[in-house]
């Protein structure tokens, strides 16, 4: 078992997912925090069953918004880690989106949901799908949802921040196997 922080933003979490791979990782799991874009709430823990790049652009090139050159807008999460982490209690499924911002903005909010039908908003997860998906690596993202991606979103993020590195890595090993680590 290997561990990385990698940092926030997509360049980090995909240069530590390489990383992860050059090293032989067989599968990936991610954990961090996301904002609420719809029908998940503060405090909820949900396991990602997609994950989109929202803020990946060609529509200049006549693509959808978040469309890669290859035709997909989002990827699935590996069913064994995802069917792993949906027997934990407390934790559900959900749609994620991705993009390099700390989600503020109600207007652009409402066009990742519209557009992704996405439940939480992260910095990470899209990226990282995209490096497993490259590699054939399984991937697993599981975020804890610390706001609500609005004008309090900030305030919110930094009250739960400190409290979520315990309760992920916790969830994080159990997927992976290891509860005897815990």
């Amino acid at each position: 078992m290997i561990g990385v922080k990698s940092g926030v933003g997509k360049s980090n979490a995909a240069a530590g997912a390489a990383y992860l791979i050059s090293m032989g990782a067989d599968r990936i799991l991610n954990g961090g925090l996301s904002g609420a874009v719809s029908h998940v709430f503060r405090g909820e823990i949900i396991a990602g069953e997609s994950c989109a790049e929202c803020d990946f652009d060609l529509r200049s090139t006549g693509r959808k918004l978040g469309e890669k050159i290859e035709g997909y807008t989002a990827l699935p999460a590996d069913e064994e880690l995802l069917n792993a982490a949906l027997k934990i209690k407390g934790i559900r499924k959900g749609k994620l989106g991705s993009g390099d911002m700390f989600l503020t903005d109600k207007e652009k909010k409402e066009l990742y949901l519209k557009t992704f039908g996405i439940n939480a908003f992260d910095m990470e997860s899209g990226a990282i799908a995209c490096v497993c998906a490259s590699a054939g690596v399984p991937f697993l993202s599981v975020r804890k949802i610390s706001d609500n991606a609005d004008d309090t979103a900030v305030e919110d993020y930094r009250e739960l921040d400190s409290l979520q590195e315990d309760d992920l890595a916790k969830i994080l090993l159990i997927i992976a196997g290891f509860e005897s680590l815990i």
